[in-house]
């Protein structure tokens, strides 16, 4: 939490921030501590006692937010110095956009290496195939064919307007799904108006055991399942943007090389993709394709010839490799 606070201190656009709403969702007040290192801040604190789930404590956050714009910062997580500015530019200037998300890096912390996450891929896939401007903007059927795809759009990266935010975070509670919110929450938020997508990577989002996608009961393809749950959810809510989704998206892949659109396919995992392809009719690459050559090998030839050829490989140190 002290990275995320220092990140807010560093802000260009500080003088923007009239309100820093720590909100403690346990019996440990360490927390209170760190706070105490940041007296220049606006900071209101708040320990939520006894602890409740993660999307009350959430909603209860939002009641305290006193400004008609809210962003939101895990405590893992910590801000590029321009991310405010830039996506208060685009709520300036944009008076439909009910939010701004932007694309972000992945990393263990501060002292490690970081990366892009592939998550642009599906915002470029829902769009003309074009990363020209700074930022793309969303209609509902866009953020409804990327919340298809997989989660994309990050909490830590989110800067709105708070009766959008609140609305939706209010109907995701209503929803009951604790799992996939991250998908369901954009699609709520995107019926108060467009949302914005930054193309410039402006937030770190730390990778550490405690995240969903890691955690031991999602392992072995389970958290693909839930993600299919989800698909067939959002379809179901809302089967007219859902539709449109699925066009729209068939229209685009026409446009996309076989490379462009294996590596989008690439993205999601089994047995969601399997769901978007054979029950929602999208065009993307199946696994079964990929894997097309060596599944025929593996048909003509009979275990033994196969057999003799992994040891004449081994013999031969790997120099007949590819025959």
């Amino acid at each position: 939490m002290r990275e995320a606070l220092a990140s807010v201190r560093k802000q260009t656009a500080r003088e923007a921030i009239s309100q820093v709403v720590v909100s403690e969702n346990s019996t440990n007040d360490e927390s209170r501590a760190i706070c105490g290192e940041f007296a220049d801040l606006p900071i209101v604190y708040r320990q939520q006692t006894p602890p409740v789930p993660p999307l009350l404590h959430g909603q209860s956050i939002l009641e305290l937010v006193r400004s008609p714009l809210v962003a939101s910062l895990h405590d893992d997580d910590w801000w590029a110095p321009e991310h405010l500015a830039s996506a208060l530019g685009v709520l300036n200037r944009e008076a439909k956009c009910a939010a701004v998300f932007s694309s972000h890096f992945l990393t263990q912390g501060p002292q490690f290496p970081f990366q892009v996450s592939q998550k642009l891929w599906r915002v470029w896939a829902s769009q003309k195939l074009g990363l020209s401007s700074a930022e793309i903007i969303l209609d509902e059927v866009g953020v409804m064919l990327v919340c298809l795809f997989d989660a994309t759009f990050h909490y830590s990266t989110l800067v709105g307007r708070i009766k959008p935010v609140r609305d939706a975070i209010f109907r995701v509670v209503a929803a009951g799904n604790a799992y996939d919110n991250d998908r369901t929450f954009p699609v709520f938020l995107s019926a108060h108006g467009s949302i914005a997508y930054l193309v410039q990577p402006d937030v770190f989002v730390r990778l550490h055991s405690g995240q969903d996608c890691l955690r031991p009961e999602y392992d072995d393809g389970r958290g693909w399942a839930i993600k299919s749950e989800t698909t067939r959810w959002l379809l179901k809510t809302d089967p007219v943007n859902g539709a449109a989704a699925t066009l729209r998206f068939n229209e685009l892949a026409k446009m996309m090389t076989i490379q462009h659109l294996t590596a989008l396919s690439h993205t999601i995992g089994e047995p969601l993709r399997t769901t978007l392809i054979q029950e929602c009719g999208f065009n993307l690459v199946p696994s079964a394709i990929e894997s097309k050559t060596k599944w025929l090998v593996k048909q003509v030839c009979p275990p033994i010839v196969l057999e003799v050829a992994r040891q004449m490989l081994i013999r031969g140190g790997g120099r007949r490799h590819g025959q």
